[in-house]
């Protein structure tokens, strides 16, 4: 019979993400750095931290990010007098960047221009040929990638390159190290995961699609020799992309499935750029967020329509490197198919169907006794071997999951203690109904007899 997790289980994870995620509560209200695709990290005054084996100068993003703003504008670009990219906490040099809101909006109101100049997008072939699949797309993405930032300062999309030269060149599993890949695997174990296709796939996938999709003489990478910079280019025209088009400056806009408050017009397609619009009216503080699932133009390619309809929480963790904030979805299309969502409301956790089937409860059950082993024997150990994005990305998922499971075991434990209940009020209806029958049964015997003893005296009374 399973039980709660233990409590010195609940207390290690809560200190560890109290500890790697003091801004979790603020970021899951603002959406996720997505802009930086990377969690807010504690407060420090070290403008220079290494990430990865990798520096990252705070001081030099942010100027970078300032150029490129600057350079949208002088492009033809807008930004509206009440909304600014900046850091989420400007009094943290490592919190994430997104654009934010501060002062009063009206419904509707242009709030950034995108012009069609700073983007840099493949010809329109690419997104009318049918015959072409997500991986045929993004390794084309990757080399347009690679030849503007290989032509530096001479490319016409220089503060753009700029920027994403500040960025570090781990943030997504497959360029983790082997130790971060290894126990994110773990923390996957059994659980599939949708790949490019739509088929089912191992937990491995969530770090070595590179080399599954793009490595040998498939696009630019070559597998053998390891070339880190080959690899990033594919996983910046991943990450950062958005099927066939990286777009400066709008990028920095982060995903929330839950708050969405604004919407893009025409397409982010058009060649002579779009605007991103209020959906609402909105007050200072607040933060611009769409959503990368369900975004206007997400479904419109036809290389990304059929698997958007499966890109759940570990395919975000896959394609951005962070754990998207509530609501969440799961995708486990081998056992059943099973289409979980989980969100987060005033009275706990709330578990759906988003139109699989159910899982059986031995599964559920039995996910939550390696999930907790896997904390105490795995990742806990290793707390300070990985580089803090990893291991804060692994703590969060692994919380994710955790989180999942229990919602479900304690509404299948509800759903069951209800029906008992039903069952025993059933069953008690029945018992009082039976007696209300034997006193109606009781009566009329009584009566019977009264009547038999009337007549009896009656009969005497004539004789």
């Amino acid at each position: 019979m399973m039980t709660a997790m233990s409590l010195a289980h609940r207390a290690l994870v809560s200190f560890y993400l109290a500890i790697l995620l003091p801004h979790a509560i603020g970021a899951v209200k603002g959406g996720q750095n997505t802009g930086e695709k990377r969690r807010t990290r504690r407060k420090t005054q070290n403008l220079n931290l290494h990430i990865d084996d990798h520096v990252i100068n705070y001081a030099k993003q942010d100027e970078a990010v300032r150029n490129m703003v600057k350079w949208s504008i002088e492009q033809g670009g807008y930004i509206h007098p009440n909304v600014e990219i900046r850091r989420w906490d400007p009094s943290d040099p490592s919190s994430y960047f997104g654009a934010f809101v501060n002062g009063p909006v009206k419904e509707d109101e242009l709030l950034i221009k995108i012009p069609g100049s700073i983007k840099i997008q493949l010809d329109d072939s690419y997104r009318s040929g049918t015959d072409l699949t997500y991986a045929d797309v993004v390794c084309e993405l990757a080399w347009t990638l690679k030849r503007e930032y290989e032509l530096g300062e001479d490319s016409n999309y220089a503060p753009y390159i700029e920027y994403i030269e500040t960025q570090s060149k781990h943030q997504i599993p497959a360029m983790w190290t082997d130790v971060g890949k290894h126990l994110i695997t773990k923390v996957q174990g059994d659980l599939s995961m949708m790949d490019f296709d739509t088929e089912s796939i191992s937990g491995i996938h969530m770090h070595d699609w590179i080399d599954d999709y793009f490595g040998g003489e498939f696009c630019l990478i070559d597998t053998e020799s390891g070339e880190e910079m080959e690899e990033w280019y594919v996983a910046m025209a991943t990450q950062r992309g958005y099927d066939y088009c990286l777009i400066p400056v709008y990028d920095m806009l982060n995903h929330h499935n839950g708050i969405v408050n604004s919407i893009t017009r025409p397409s982010i397609y058009d060649k002579d750029g779009f605007g991103v619009y209020a959906l609402q009216d909105l007050n200072a503080g607040e933060e611009l967020l769409y959503s990368y699932h369900n975004c206007p133009d997400c479904k419109a390619c036809p290389t990304c329509e059929t698997s958007l309809d499966y890109w759940g929480t570990p395919e975000m963790i896959r394609d951005f490197g962070f754990v998207e904030p509530y609501p969440q979805r799961f995708y486990y299309k081998d056992r059943g198919p099973v289409y979980l969502k989980i969100d987060e409301t005033p009275r706990g956790f709330a578990i759906s169907n988003e139109g699989g089937e159910w899982p059986e409860i031995e599964w559920i059950e039995s996910e939550i006794v390696r999930l907790e082993r896997l904390y105490e024997q795995d990742i806990h150990p290793l707390r300070n071997v990985l580089p803090l994005h990893e291991l804060e990305t692994i703590v969060h998922y692994h919380e994710s999951l955790l989180q999942l499971f229990m919602a479900y075991y304690e509404a299948h434990l509800a759903e069951n203690h209800e029906l008992d209940s039903e069952d025993n009020e059933s069953e008690s209806e029945d018992e009082e109904s039976s007696d209300d029958e034997d006193d109606v049964l009781q009566k009329f015997v009584n009566a019977e007899k009264e009547e038999e003893a009337e007549d009896a005296d009656e009969f005497s009374t004539e004789l």
